[in-house]
C-alpha cells in the first residue's frame, strides 16, 4: 500500500480491564494510483467488537472488511460509499450469523472516515467518537 507522505499515522489498541481478549479492528487505506487517490481520497476506520458479545471480534473483522471492499469498489462520492459500506457491513454480520447460529447476537461499534480533497466526511454506529484536533496558535482545539 501507498501512503503519501502529506499524513502521519499511529494506532494503539487495548483490550481493557474487563475482557481477556482485544476485539479491535482498525483500518487505514489510500489507492495505489494518484488518479485513484484524487477520486476517492483515504478511508479510515476502526470497528469495536462488542465485548461480552459472542463474536465481537468476528464482527468487527467483517465490519471493516465489509467498508474496506465498498470503498475499492465504489462510487466517487465518500457519503455514498460510507453508507453502503455499513449497509454491507451490517448484512456481512446478519449473513454470518445465519451460516454460524452459536454467534447470534454478536455485534460491534464502528466509525469511519474518508478525507477528500481537503474534506472529512464521516460516519459511525454505536458508541464511538471522533474527534477533530486542529493546531491553533500554539495549541490543539478539540471540535
Amino acid at each position: 500500500m501507498k501512503i503519501r507522505p502529506d499524513v502521519e499515522l499511529a494506532n494503539l489498541t487495548d483490550p481493557g480491564n474487563v475482557r481477556p481478549e482485544n476485539e479491535d479492528y482498525y483500518c487505514y487505506l489510500e489507492p495505489a494510483s494518484d488518479e485513484d487517490f484524487n477520486r476517492k481520497g483515504r478511508l479510515i476506520a476502526v470497528a469495536d467488537g462488542m465485548g461480552g458479545h459472542a463474536g465481537g471480534k468476528v464482527a468487527s473483522l467483517l465490519a471493516l472488511d465489509a467498508l474496506r471492499a465498498v470503498f475499492e469498489d465504489g462510487a466517487d462520492n465518500p457519503a455514498d460509499i460510507l453508507l453502503s459500506g455499513f449497509a454491507r457491513a451490517q448484512q456481512a454480520i446478519l449473513s454470518h450469523v445465519e451460516s454460524h447460529p452459536e454467534l447470534d447476537g454478536m455485534g460491534t461499534t464502528g466509525t469511519a472516515a474518508i478525507v477528500h480533497r481537503g474534506q472529512l466526511f464521516y460516519g459511525h454506529i454505536g458508541d464511538r467518537w471522533l474527534y477533530l484536533l486542529q493546531e491553533i496558535g500554539r495549541g490543539l482545539c478539540r471540535e
